[in-house]
């Protein structure tokens, strides 16, 4: 895709793909609501590997390399921390 597209061109048919499937998963969760739930763990996994590539992406292109390679394992560290916080408040709502 990357090779057919421009750069907007793919970022905009990975989201048209993001929305479609999203509203396929709508439709499908009363009926397979397991795996769906399952198809969307997985979708998201992969979502989140492909982040910290594109990241670094748009890093190099606002920074210079030498720049980016400083700011990039504090942003890094910062989303970590994030997604540990995030799970760890969604564990302790659903206690609740």
């Amino acid at each position: 895709m990357a090779r057919r597209f421009t750069h907007v061109g793919a970022i905009r048919f990975s989201q048209y793909a993001a929305i479609g499937f999203s509203i396929i998963a709508v439709a499908a969760l009363p009926r397979a609501r397991h795996w769906t739930i399952v198809g969307f763990y997985i979708w998201t996994g992969s979502q989140a590997m492909m982040l910290l590539p594109h990241f670094w992406a748009l890093a190099l292109d606002v920074w210079d390399s030498r720049r980016a390679r400083k700011v990039f394992p504090l942003f890094g560290g910062c989303g970590l921390l994030g997604g540990l916080v995030g799970g760890a408040f969604a564990a302790w709502s659903r206690r609740s």
